[in-house]
């Protein structure tokens, strides 16, 4: 049964957590050649299983995924991919926390996607560009397959009557001012983009003579 006092604890555990250092950070918005450059592999594939596990002080999020098309065409099958934040039970405690990093998604099973990931320094595969690096295969009606994504964001500012864009001093302000929208994209022809622009992508001489990609 949770006390008062655990209650309190469990309250500093989740804020602490989120507030970390360079977690929840807004990042800049990257355009698909910055997120190819970034990356090490860029798949289509789908959630088989996820699970969240606590990491020292941090919980961290394990998905697992099954490749369909492998657009670098680096031969993956399957990956795993590590993202921070989720719900997990505490080591000590034994109660559930759960912890949210707005710049990351939340993957579920049996999502369809696009990834851009690589390898961290950590030897785990991330995310380039926290969620900006995963693109959910939705279905879409207009599209010419039915199935799209959503990949375009645009910001929008709101004017005031003299047609300049008004002055917002706090954020709570700006966030009625700024709407971000999304467009949507065809499957196939977003794949081809990406093929496109791996195919530009730099590559540098391997240790054998031969290339391999940055």
């Amino acid at each position: 049964m949770n006390t008062p006092r655990t209650s309190r604890v469990l309250a500093a555990l989740v804020l602490v957590h989120c507030a970390g250092p360079g977690w929840g950070a807004a990042r800049p918005e990257m355009s698909l050649e910055q997120k190819v450059a970034a990356a090490d592999s860029v798949v289509r594939a789908r959630c088989t299983s996820v699970r969240s596990e606590w990491v020292g002080k941090r919980i961290v999020t394990r998905a697992q995924f099954a490749v369909t098309n492998d657009l670098s065409q680096g031969g993956n099958r399957e990956l795993e991919v590590t993202t921070e934040g989720g719900e997990a039970v505490h080591p000590r405690l034994g109660i559930k926390v759960r912890s949210t990093v707005s710049e990351q998604p939340t993957i579920r099973r049996d999502d369809e996607a696009i990834l851009f990931t690589r390898k961290s320094k950590a030897g785990h595969r991330e995310l380039v560009g926290g969620r900006q690096g995963y693109l959910l295969v939705e279905d879409q009606s207009s599209a010419p397959t039915g199935r799209g994504m959503r990949t375009q964001r645009k910001v929008v500012i709101e004017q005031d009557d003299s047609g300049q864009p008004a002055p917002r001093a706090r954020r709570a302000a700006a966030a009625e001012t700024l709407r971000v929208h999304t467009e949507p994209t065809p499957l196939l022809e977003y794949e081809a983009q990406v093929r496109r622009v791996i195919d530009a992508k730099p590559r540098r001489r391997s240790t054998d003579g031969g290339s391999a990609q940055q």
